[in-house]
């Protein structure tokens, strides 16, 4: 057996991380955070794991299979890209909300039932309203509402 983590436990866990340090040392942790991610997905063996008893249900929040391992590995690389054109950008919840974007979009991938893919989906939609929020200017404040008023009726 292989012993990996979680990648969506490992950007979660970065972005708790990058929200307490300075910017200019917190910024190098999404790109490490993003190439150990490559590695991880590199490592993870096939099945599922991550069981959770809730409200009478049992939530899987891992399936590890041959269609999730493919989206994994794109989602991987375009996050090393993605953080490492980011570099430059000096506000610290910008970093934070791209990280809970990329642990949204890989829970999502491994989510094994429809609760845990609801959850991570909708991480994904709140984060990236915030990416577009963080631009801060009134077009995009204009523009992260109409996305959100889009959104309420779907989750409906």
């Amino acid at each position: 057996m292989t012993a990996f983590i979680h990648p969506a436990i490992l950007f979660a866990g970065c972005a708790l991380i990058v929200i307490f340090l300075p910017v200019k040392i917190g910024r190098w942790f999404p790109p490490i955070a993003a190439s150990l991610a490559v590695l991880s997905v590199l490592t993870m063996p096939q099945g599922s794991f991550a069981t959770l008893h809730y409200l009478g249900m049992t939530l899987t929040l891992g399936r590890v299979d041959a269609l999730s391992l493919v989206f994994a590995h794109v989602f991987a690389i375009q996050a090393v890209i993605g953080f490492i054109f980011a570099f430059h950008i000096t506000d610290r919840a910008q970093h934070v909300a791209a990280l809970m974007y990329i642990t949204g979009a890989f829970g999502s991938v491994f989510a094994a039932d429809y609760p845990t893919l609801f959850i991570f989906w909708e991480m994904m939609s709140v984060s990236s309203t915030f990416l577009v929020w963080l631009r801060r200017v009134p077009a995009s404040t204009k523009a992260g509402f109409r996305y959100f008023l889009w959104l309420i009726p779907e989750t409906l």
